[in-house]
């Protein structure tokens, strides 16, 4: 496996906190300049030129392998962008904040995606849909999964209902998640193995999802918890993957060793955000995978991780160069 360092200095990570900001306050200072330029029928800034106004750029940095897979360092929530030479695959789309979606549009245009073929949203919660509704008024989606909820357990958040209305006034279709079924979309095959019963716990409502490049594999699972892993497990769903994105930002709840066991991948990704309030990752998580040889990136120490592969190896490149 073939590993790449970029961007390592500490002042890097400094500069880009300091961009988000920027970020953050230009968009506020924009709101107003967007309203009015609304009723006066002017032309408005968009994401990229939020962006490009501050001179911020994220660099969107690719292997040289034709399948990657970005997990973007978007805070503490979760954000996968999946790029291959015939499609786009976003999973996910962190908080609802402007630099947020800012970053997510930046990288796509990088990466010359002006269509997503498919959007997975895992679920309901903040952290993973924020984003996603102002995504996708910019990059349209060929096709959106989300978990199918009962009416007893549907939000009534504004996030939720935001992206709800977006889906429908962009007309895109909407497909449940249905365990076992599978889509072959820009080149890789994605097949849904959860959510497989209701749950009050909307963490285990979770969307997980495995995608295949040739002899290569991915295993995506938002936050699914220990229940959810359980359940996956008693399905004899195939499980293994290389490369795991650990559920639920690397807390004590999700990873089992049971199910680490059988997924025996070669790397993880722990999404979280830096100096996080809920202690994400947690050391029991953490010292399982360094007990089953599994080595692990962070977002919140690594910054924007890009694992890609050719079908059969794997090649990795973290924005910072600190070691997990």
């Amino acid at each position: 496996m073939k590993r790449k360092r970029r961007l390592s200095a500490k002042k890097r990570r400094a500069l880009s906190r300091c961009a988000v900001w920027l970020i953050a306050a230009v968009s506020v200072a924009l709101s107003g300049v967007i309203t009015y330029g609304d009723q006066l029928g002017l032309d408005t800034p968009n994401w990229e030129q939020i962006k490009a106004s501050v001179g911020a750029q994220d660099q969107a940095n690719l292997t040289g392998l034709p399948v990657n897979v970005l997990y973007l360092d978007i805070g503490q929530g979760d954000c996968e962008l999946i790029h291959t030479p015939e499609g786009a695959i976003l999973i996910d789309a962190g908080e609802n904040l402007p630099e947020n979606a800012a970053k997510i549009i930046s990288f796509a245009r990088q990466l010359e995606i002006d269509r997503f073929d498919c959007v997975i949203a895992t679920h309901p919660h903040s952290d993973h849909i924020g984003s996603m509704a102002d995504v996708l008024e910019e990059i349209p989606a060929d096709r959106i999964i989300m978990p199918q909820l009962p009416e007893a357990l549907t939000p009534t958040t504004r996030v939720y209902e935001n992206l709800l209305d977006t889906i429908d006034r962009l007309d895109i279709p909407l497909l449940p998640a249905v365990p076992g079924e599978q889509y072959e979309v820009a080149g890789v095959t994605l097949e849904i193995l959860a959510p497989l019963t209701e749950d009050e716990n909307l963490n285990n409502m979770s969307v997980v999802v495995r995608m295949r490049y040739r002899d290569a594999s991915y295993l995506f699972e938002g936050d699914a918890e220990s229940g959810s892993e359980r359940e996956i497990l008693d399905s004899g769903a195939p499980l293994h993957a290389d490369i795991l994105k650990a559920g639920h930002h690397g807390s004590r709840t999700s990873s089992t060793k049971d199910y680490l066991l059988a997924v025996r991948p070669k790397i993880a990704v722990i999404s979280c955000g830096e100096g996080n309030s809920y202690g994400h990752p947690h050391q029991q998580t953490l010292d399982k995978l360094e007990s089953l040889g599994i080595q692990y990136f962070r977002t919140d120490v690594n910054g924007t991780v890009t694992i890609g592969t050719d079908g059969k190896t794997y090649e990795v490149i973290t924005e910072h160069d600190e070691a997990a």
